[in-house]
C-alpha cells in the first residue's frame, strides 16, 4: 500500500479525527470537450483514478462521473465556464489502486 493515511485520500480523509491533514494526492486532468452547455469530458477515466470506492472529488466542486477507461464526464452547473484545455485537480477516493495504476 502506498500509505493511505500518509496521503489522505477521500476514505481516510471522511474519518474523524483530532489533528487536520491536508490532502497529498491528486490526478491532473484536462477538459478534452463540452459537448454540451451541461458537461465536459476530461482525459482521467477508471484507468487513472480507481471508481470501486466511489468518483473522485473534483477541483471547483463538480459532479464526476464514469466516461470509461479513458475519459470522466464532469457535469456543469448553468455558466460554469470551464473551457476545453483547463486544468482540474482530481482527488481520488481510494489511493492504493490510484497509485498503482500510475
Amino acid at each position: 500500500q502506498p500509505g493511505s493515511f500518509c496521503v489522505m485520500d477521500l476514505q481516510y480523509g471522511s474519518i474523524e479525527h483530532e489533528i487536520v491533514f491536508e490532502r497529498a494526492l491528486e490526478v491532473l486532468t484536462t477538459v478534452l470537450s463540452r459537448p454540451a452547455p451541461n458537461r465536459c469530458v476530461v482525459d482521467a477515466g477508471s484507468k487513472a483514478v480507481d471508481l470501486v470506492a466511489g468518483p473522485p472529488d473534483v477541483e471547483g466542486n463538480r459532479p464526476y462521473r464514469s466516461g470509461g477507461d479513458e475519459h470522466g464526464i464532469l457535469d456543469l452547473e448553468a455558466g460554469d465556464d470551464l473551457a476545453v484545455g483547463a486544468k482540474l485537480r482530481l482527488y481520488p477516493s481510494h489511493c492504493d489502486p490510484c497509485v498503482n495504476l500510475h
